[in-house]
């Protein structure tokens, strides 16, 4: 599913970085700025590879397909998740998937049971999620969620240059499209209103 070194040494979609800062709020106070920040675990690129590396040979020249900056999503470790606790820093309560021992399921060898509706997440059946097994591999990273809902940019030089030695893995060709194209599906679906 993974691949530990970065596709042709640069940035790529699927690819997975540590440590990465969201400033959600700039402040002028005084002659002061307050930056309000997020820093996330992890995020994975989910912009498509091919404007990448378009941007990427267009660097320095004066070309309109130069990329302002990428999409990631940050992965939420499942074991926060299903417990509701994975944005608490943030005061926010999510929804629990958990079950007890004798009614739910075990949720992928962790101890942890969930109900019906945590079985169809970790089977990618909610448009919403994506769970990524990172179990099997041999990398740092845990079982992790993926919700379409958050997501944000960030600059391409940024992670290309100063982020690179926070690079963990990238996801193989089919896992990273397989992500982008449930991303694509669940952004471009139709909101209706609720009838009354």
């Amino acid at each position: 599913m993974i691949n530990n070194e970065k596709n042709n040494n640069r940035l790529s979609q699927g690819d997975i970085y540590k440590n990465i800062t969201y400033i959600e709020k700039i402040n002028s106070i005084d002659d002061y700025l307050e930056i309000q920040q997020i820093v996330f675990p992890n995020v994975v690129v989910l912009t498509q590879d091919c404007d990448i590396q378009q941007h990427l040979s267009d660097v320095n020249k004066t070309k309109s397909s130069q990329l302002f900056s990428v999409l990631v999503a940050p992965l939420y470790n499942i074991a926060h998740f299903v417990h509701g606790e994975h944005l608490s820093n943030l005061k926010i309560e999510g929804e629990s998937f958990i079950s007890s021992k004798n009614k739910g399921k075990e949720l992928l060898n962790t101890g942890i049971y969930v109900n019906s509706k945590g079985i169809s997440l970790v089977n990618n059946e909610i448009p919403r999620y994506h769970v990524l097994d990172f179990s099997k591999e041999n990398t740092e990273l845990p079982i992790s969620v993926v919700d379409f809902k958050h997501y944000f940019s960030i600059s391409a030089d940024f992670l290309e240059k100063e982020k690179n030695e926070d690079f963990i893995c990238t996801l193989n060709p089919l896992y990273r499209e397989l992500l982008t194209q449930r991303f694509s599906n669940y952004l471009s679906r139709i909101g209706l209103p609720n009838p009354q």
